[in-house]
């Protein structure tokens, strides 16, 4: 019993519904399953890849294919939509054979193999002669990975001597450069922290770059988005009728289809009555061309503190997760810390999600976010100690908040529910909110942790 791959398809017609159920294979893992419906639109639904029996555990993924730990620090992790590949950076040169570039790389670790591979190369397998950071980003299939790299060789004739944007097909091994205009001209300034669509066809990132579309002349850093099918890279941190921004904008988030890109930004002229003097999230939808600011309350007022960090959307780019220091989004928000918030396109509401399961507010501030693909779950990073019981470490720990339930668990814990012995800090979430990838420095996550280094770590929650 090897694999098991479940493809169905759903049609509706008048009163009539069909479904066919494709089996090849039958096993006890499911592997990047992935479930297509056409229900009077599309929508792509991914099954949790599952590995072993479905129960809650911690596990250290930067590890080599032998078990050996990483010798370097691991970092900024990204999973694919059905928790099977977990895209992550790290400086460590064991986690692969032969890694003996001397740089940080990009590497994507496999539950179904339990091993890593070498993603930041070239489209013949050569590694990178340069650093590649930036938190990488794994497409929703796991097939496309999207990085940043000061390396010159992983494509051909690239001179302009700054950080690019690069993807790695991981079907076909080839890499391409995406931080480049629409006519092929590399930029003229650094690219950094990619996002990726599904299928991988848009690429976001931000960049200093002013010759990547025409008219640039703002002088800051803009939010661009790269099509990979027809070779188009618009600029997409601009107000609804084209006015460039007169802020820095930072940390894009990208639905799965490319329609809608989110992003943090200290520009007052996106949007009219921007007056707060503060930096705000927005969402700007590539098929209409407009923008909008997520970071205000259920009746429209605009935050009277600052957004930070990067937001998070949904696949269908209808829920938006993301940190806000503001005390006017919500009602009764007195605990004077940064919250994580979750905007809904679709009714203009706001919400806070960093809060204990009995609607307590966080005692400290929270951060770094990311929200599931139907905006049910969201993880992020918190000081705070009293959102879960028991909370004693003293540490920054991960947190998910089921939206549906009301419910906040601790994640950043050991098989035995042992509560980390230091800090952890980024994460991502599976779309089902079943796998968290998340990093940590923390020694007792699992058992023989001692290369001392920050690792990457996944939590499977169980069904129980």
């Amino acid at each position: 019993m090897k694999s098991s791959k479940l493809v169905f398809s759903i049609f509706t017609g008048g009163f009539c519904l069909f479904l066919f159920v494709v089996i090849s294979q039958i096993s006890l893992s499911i592997k990047t399953n992935q479930v297509n419906a056409d229900v009077t639109g599309a929508a792509t639904i991914y099954l949790p890849y599952i590995s072993r029996p479905y129960k809650t555990t911690t596990e250290r993924i930067s590890e080599s294919s032998t078990g050996a730990p990483a010798n370097g620090l691991s970092s900024q992790p990204s999973i694919s939509a059905d928790g099977r590949f977990i895209a992550f950076t790290s400086d460590a040169n064991n986690l692969v054979a032969n890694d003996n570039n001397g740089f940080t790389d990009i590497f994507v670790y496999d539950r179904a193999t339990d091993e890593s591979t070498l993603v930041s190369v070239t489209s013949d397998g050569a590694q990178a002669n340069g650093e590649s950071f930036g938190g990488a980003s794994i497409s929703p299939d796991g097939r496309f990975v999207t990085f940043a790299s000061d390396a010159t060789n992983l494509v051909g004739d690239d001179t302009n001597g700054f950080t690019d944007i690069f993807v790695h097909d991981r079907q076909t091994g080839e890499t391409t450069i995406v931080s480049i205009s629409s006519n092929g001209i590399q930029s003229n300034e650094d690219s950094r922290y990619p996002a990726i669509s599904e299928g991988g066809r848009y690429v976001v990132f931000e960049s200093l770059a002013d010759n990547l579309v025409a008219s640039d002349t703002n002088d800051q850093w803009d939010i661009f988005v790269h099509d990979r099918q027809i070779g188009e890279t618009k600029r997409v941190s601009v107000a609804s009728n084209g006015t460039q921004s007169n802020g820095i904008s930072y940390f894009a988030s990208i639905s799965a289809d490319g329609r809608f890109i989110s992003f943090t930004s200290f520009a007052n002229n996106l949007v009219i009555g921007d007056t707060n003097l503060s930096t705000d999230t927005f969402i700007h939808d590539q098929q209409n061309g407009t923008t909008i600011r997520a970071s205000v309350s259920s009746d429209g007022t605009q935050a009277n503190q600052g957004s930070y960090g990067k937001s998070s959307i949904s696949s269908d780019g209808r829920f938006l997760a993301f940190a806000s220091l503001a005390n006017n989004l919500v009602n009764n928000d007195t605990n004077e810390h940064g919250d994580i918030f979750v905007f809904d396109q679709q009714t203009a509401e706001t919400t806070r999600v960093s809060l204990a399961s009995d609607g307590t507010q966080a005692n400290w501030g929270a951060g770094s976010c990311n929200i599931s693909a139907d905006g049910r779950f969201v993880v992020f990073m918190s000081d705070a100690s009293n959102l879960v019981p028991e909370d004693t470490n003293g540490f920054q720990d991960i947190f998910l908040h089921d939206r549906h339930i009301g419910t906040t668990i601790r994640v950043s814990q050991s098989d035995k529910d042992t509560q980390a012995s230091k800090h952890s800090f980024f994460s991502a979430i599976s779309a089902n909110g079943t796998v968290i990838a998340f990093d940590s420095v923390a020694w007792n996550l699992v058992d023989g942790d001692t290369n001392g280094f920050i690792d990457v770590f996944i939590r499977i929650l169980g069904l129980e």
